[in-house]
């Protein structure tokens, strides 16, 4: 009988190891992220996938990011928040205070149109040159 136990023990430990799941594949990735010439920091950089699950955001810091991005196509958005310029008078007791403002160009942000294909082998030599008066997204 102790036999037979273990070679239970056995297969229940092979189905437990064998059947556990990973998630999804990342890959490495890392670059710069300037504005107008300038190191961005204290900034976020996000890769969406665009099939409703959440972005991976990685932290910009002195103008570099790097971390773990899933596979596939992204599309890339930039957001570095700080308090708004414009104060508001005339706030009620439950109105913001002191709102947040991005001051990276929407076109970089929510209206981003910048993409970026993430294979296997990853990618560390991604930069991102933004330019806070230019009509198109630039990217390099």
């Amino acid at each position: 009988m102790t036999a037979s136990r273990v070679a239970v023990a056995l297969v229940v430990a092979t189905g437990l190891i064998g059947g556990c799941q990973k998630g999804p594949q990342t890959a490495p990735i890392a670059g710069a992220v300037t504005l107008d010439g300038v190191a961005l920091d204290d900034a976020v950089i996000e890769f969406d996938s665009g099939d409703g699950s959440v972005p991976t955001s990685l932290n910009i810091v002195r103008g570099a990011f790097s971390g773990g991005v899933t596979l596939g196509t992204k599309t890339v958005r930039i957001f570095a928040m700080r308090p708004a310029r414009k104060s508001r008078s005339g706030l009620g007791a439950t109105d913001v205070q002191n709102p947040l403002e991005n001051i990276i160009p929407h076109r970089y942000g929510y209206d981003s149109t910048v993409t970026v294909a993430i294979g296997a082998d990853g990618n560390t030599n991604l930069n991102y040159q933004l330019e806070s008066k230019s009509e198109s997204p630039g990217s390099k």
